[in-house]
């Protein structure tokens, strides 16, 4: 169990963030080779990318960019039990025969000891702090100025008050433009709109 606990912490992040970009890397290369194999010379294919981006709508920066970072939030949303899981394995002590107190998921480990306090303050915590309880806090903070925020970047004030007046809970806000969609939708999409942190609570529960 520590073992796993210990790859799962590591590994998996690693491939949430580095596992899309090498496959959009390479989805971007495939489709410049095609084209080169196509009928289009280097020179047309460098001419043709840097007209796309000069153009500003088919950029392909901001098309993979978006992907990227929704695929990025799925897998770290999708593993999120995981992590909390393999990280609270990290902290429970239990007591032995002889009254010596060990690590329940690495029982050569003393408890209290230097070794302990190192895996705690170094590896357990930290886990805890970033996934367990950051990553949910940073999607609340975000979807919740999303929410707040039109798509001018200024706060309407009587959409504001409308809402606390309940007269409305569907005004318009940012969580309906399309670049905060595709980064964030999969956290709100399925609900109505005044339920956009809903998601955040089924993973709590999970």
């Amino acid at each position: 169990a520590f073992v796993r606990a210990i790859y799962m912490l590591v590994l998996m992040p690693m491939f949430c963030i580095l596992g899309p970009l090498c496959y959009f890397i390479a989805l971007h290369l495939l489709g410049m080779i095609k084209k080169m194999g196509g009928g289009m010379s280097r020179d047309n294919a460098m001419k043709a990318m840097k007209e796309m981006k000069a153009s500003g709508g088919g950029d392909a920066k901001s098309l993979y960019g978006d992907k990227y970072f929704s695929s990025v939030v799925i897998l770290l949303f999708v593993l999120h039990p995981s992590l909390v899981r393999e990280t609270l394995y990290l902290f429970p002590c239990q007591q032995l025969e002889d009254g010596l107190s060990v690590l329940r998921a690495n029982p050569g480990i003393v408890c209290g000891t230097a070794m302990h306090w190192s895996w705690m303050v170094f590896v357990a915590t930290p886990s805890f702090v970033f996934w367990c309880a950051g990553l949910p806090g940073i999607a609340l903070y975000r979807l919740k100025n999303f929410s707040q925020t039109h798509s001018n970047g200024i706060v309407d004030l009587d959409a504001r008050f409308n809402e606390m007046i309940d007269l409305t809970s569907e005004e318009p806000s940012r969580l309906d433009d399309e670049d905060v969609m595709r980064r964030w939708g999969f956290l709100y999409r399925g609900y109505e709109r005044k339920y956009y942190w809903w998601e955040l609570v089924v993973t709590a529960r999970k």
